[in-house]
């Protein structure tokens, strides 16, 4: 670890996606310039050719492997064609394959990163994960789009959303939810039950490419759940040119059926504040000491704004008596803009937001925050106490071991998790920074909490 608490090291913690981002253009470029010859839409009727976010049928399933293994002889072509139903529209796919994980993979260096997740002893699985309540999820995606062809071009950002949503509505197969057919407005009441593309002022342009906000329908998590918003994505992927900026974030919501419990909140809570630092390690730098998702622990005015350490501010959060004392320990007085929110709790939504990914601008990139979400969620119920938190390293290896032991593998696919993990040091741990909203604390003060909570942190006896 380097000597600097606010640094990392090893590899750069942002190469993992931007690796994965600028191989995935190449490859989209190239795809473009040298078409394959049996994809000629001018040869083969009633078929849609589809630049592939996942497999396409008859590829060969990926294999999960170490964390040093390299996916990119797997990596299949760029070019998929999908069959058309009886109506014109593109079927789903048989989604085995991993090809944007293979991109993230292959741009690892021999051995970086290659460490693999701790081995720590944990509770062995109960009777009780059989009764574990139902998630419910929901992604919401903020990002610039141009259309690829002049038929899918508008004036107006709302004639602009009405035909990509109808065209949506014709081309993505009809057992999937379709897509609100105008452009929402942030205070309209949105119908979960499809998709909505929401105006989003932070990324507002004017004009093409315009900036919105894509929210998927509320999702059950199941086998199957990703399906329709790989169709979606692929749709998008096909007929639009999808960028993200430093002012794009992805945001994702989760709830527990029926409804979280006090118990349960804290343990979320509680891990939310142990392992911040290696959240802070995963993200884009524009995403740290950002004042839309500011630090739960740093810049919380109850925790270390009161000197509390992450030791005393996770006892702390254990005592709470109801959800509204946890509430007002993680984030200030009902302010949203934290990097998990748990506002939603008292409204009728009933989610816990996580709002510290970056834009978007694929499917797997989307899933794979919604992945990170979805399994720390999970490991949180199971794990979440003070004293199961600290069997795990504050760091990469330590976060690894936590999700892989408290995931459901019949929901998640820690493969989407890939790319965060490439060419990341398993010791890679980043001090949060503020943001300098109303901070009661000076700059030079958090820095000091921040930096001796990092010297605390590497005192772990499995640190290493």
């Amino acid at each position: 670890m380097a000597d600097d608490p606010d640094q990392t090291s090893g590899d750069s913690p942002t190469t993992s996606l931007e690796s994965y981002r600028r191989q995935r253009r190449r490859l989209l470029s190239t795809a473009h310039s040298s078409p394959h010859p049996s994809c000629s839409t001018h040869t083969i009727p009633s078929v849609h050719v589809t630049i592939a976010d996942r497999s396409a049928p008859g590829r060969a399933p990926h294999t999960t492997g170490s964390s040093n293994s390299t996916l990119s002889s797997r990596c299949p072509s760029i070019i998929q064609i999908q069959p058309a139903d009886r109506r014109g529209r593109a079927q789903p796919p048989i989604t085995t394959g991993r090809q944007d994980a293979a991109i993230a993979s292959s741009s690892r260096s021999a051995g970086a990163g290659s460490a693999a997740a701790a081995s720590i002893p944990v509770k062995p699985p109960t009777l009780s994960q059989a009764l574990r309540p139902g998630i419910r999820l929901g992604i919401e995606t903020e990002f610039l789009l141009s259309a690829r062809q002049r038929s899918h071009q508008a004036v107006s950002l709302s004639r602009f959303v009405q035909i990509l949503a109808d065209n949506h509505n014709k081309e993505v197969w009809s057992q999937y939810p379709q897509m609100h057919h105008s452009l929402c407005q942030p205070e309209d009441p949105i119908d979960y039950k499809e998709w909505s593309m929401v105006y989003e002022s932070s990324n507002a342009t004017g004009r093409e490419p315009w900036g919105l906000e894509m929210r998927t329908p509320i999702t059950e998590v199941q086998p199957g759940w990703r399906d329709s918003i790989l169709a979606t994505w692929r749709y998008l992927l096909r007929n639009y040119e999808v960028r993200s900026n430093h002012e794009c974030a992805t945001h994702i919501h989760i709830s527990l059926v029926p409804v979280y419990t006090l118990g349960q909140v804290k343990k979320i809570a509680s891990a939310v504040i142990y392992f911040e630092a290696v959240f802070e390690a995963l993200v884009p730098e524009e995403r740290r000491g950002n004042e839309w998702v500011q630090s739960n622990w740093l810049e919380s005015p109850e925790l270390a704004q009161k000197d509390k350490s992450r030791s005393d501010s996770i006892i702390e959060i254990e005592r709470a008596c109801d959800i509204d004392a946890v509430l007002n320990l993680m984030q200030r007085c009902g302010d949203p803009k934290f990097a998990w929110n748990f506002v939603p709790l008292t409204s009728n939504k009933q989610t816990i937001e996580f709002r510290k990914p970056p834009g978007s601008e694929t499917a797997d990139e989307a899933l794979c925050w919604a992945e990170l979400a979805l399994n720390f969620i999970q490991a949180s119920l199971r794990y979440g106490s003070f004293t199961d938190l600290k069997k795990f390293p504050q760091n990469i290896k330590g976060l690894r071991s936590f999700l892989e032991n408290g995931q459901d593998p019949k929901i998640s696919d820690p493969d989407r998790l890939q790319m965060l993990w490439a060419n990341q040091p398993p010791n890679a741990a980043i001090a949060p920074t503020d943001s300098g909203s109303q901070m009661i604390k000076t700059k030079e003060e958090l820095h000091i909490i921040a930096a001796a909570d990092m010297r605390h942190s590497r005192r772990h006896p499995i640190f290493k």
